[in-house]
């Protein structure tokens, strides 16, 4: 079996969707929706029962910047603005003054936004990017957010230490800002930290972007394969000691993957990148999918040789 990962958010069945809705309309109230994710995260978990890092599918994050909001003094959750070119929105977080970090606040962030099951493996951990946090936010320089999220990622690697994995979805055509900071911030984490680093890229092919993602002391590699071609791959020289994240999974289409090309493509990929070790997933997030594709995507991912 190839190791694999279930990456980013993850769908709500519509039973959640109604009872989420419910509660905004004070129709149903937090301990049913509480027990509705609680239950819809024991199948999750049940789904990973064989995976190296599993996921809690982050079912009480709105998106990936909003629960810093929790832990970030003069941070506010502003206006909404679309995901890319999906039909998801963030909401854009907004600091109105120094964003003092908020120590004390952070068991109960901690225990609000993040769950385990003690009988799978180690967990791992969905944070934006340095880059896709300025993206949805205002008022920040880089510098002060790279801060927020490694005392964030410091604080969950005490708990628990497992895997962070960091969210980079970019175009095509988009330059890397501040890859000085940006090269410093993950050195940081690699050498402070006990849980293995990944950057999980997306929505952009790689190849112009690669020489500078092979610069970082990352352990491992997200390249979305449906943007970046396995031709594209050819004559690029891989890390060594970097894993490939190989995402193989269409998470923006609900046609199902044929087995034996994804197994095919693995094995073309272990002869032309030669990484430290692969891990299969999903492009973007199984968010876009609906539920009952993302379930029978999983399986897919689930039942690659390795």
């Amino acid at each position: 079996m190839t190791e694999y990962m279930i990456n980013g958010i993850y769908p709500r069945t519509e039973r959640l969707i109604k009872l989420t809705r419910d509660l905004d309309r004070n129709r149903a109230s937090e301990e049913q929706v509480f027990d509705a994710q609680e239950n819809e995260r024991k199948i999750l978990f049940e789904l990973q029962s064989t995976a190296q890092y599993y996921t809690d599918g982050l079912l009480n994050w709105q998106d990936l910047n909003r629960p810093f909001a929790d832990i970030v003094e003069n941070c506010h959750a502003v206006s909404l603005v679309r995901f890319f070119q999906t039909n998801s929105f963030y909401r854009t977080i907004h600091f109105t003054g120094s964003p003092n970090f908020l120590e004390n606040n952070l068991e109960n962030w901690y225990n609000k936004y993040f769950f385990y099951d003690k009988k799978l493996n180690k967990r791992f951990y969905v944070f934006p990017s340095p880059s896709l946090f300025m993206r949805f936010s205002s008022g920040l320089e880089m510098s002060a957010i790279i801060e927020i999220l490694y005392r964030a990622a410091e604080f969950v690697d005490s708990i628990s230490p497992g895997a962070l994995v960091f969210a980079e979805p970019f175009l095509d055509d988009e330059l890397i800002k501040n890859p000085e900071l940006l090269g410093d911030f993950f050195s940081r984490l690699r050498m402070n930290l006990k849980s293995k680093i990944f950057i999980h890229t997306y929505f952009g092919n790689i190849t112009q972007r690669l020489r500078f993602y092979h610069s970082l002391p990352v352990h491992g590699l997200g390249v979305d394969m449906y943007r970046t071609s396995i031709m594209d791959l050819s004559g690029k020289s891989w890390p060594k000691d970097m894993g490939f994240i190989a995402e193989i999974i269409d998470t923006e289409n609900t046609l199902l993957e044929d087995i034996n090309y994804l197994n095919d493509l693995i094995e073309k990929l272990q002869e032309l990148v030669n990484p430290a070790f692969i891990i299969v997933s999903g492009n973007a997030d199984f968010q876009f999918l609906p539920y009952d594709f993302a379930v029978k995507k999983i399986k897919i991912l689930k039942n690659l040789r390795s």
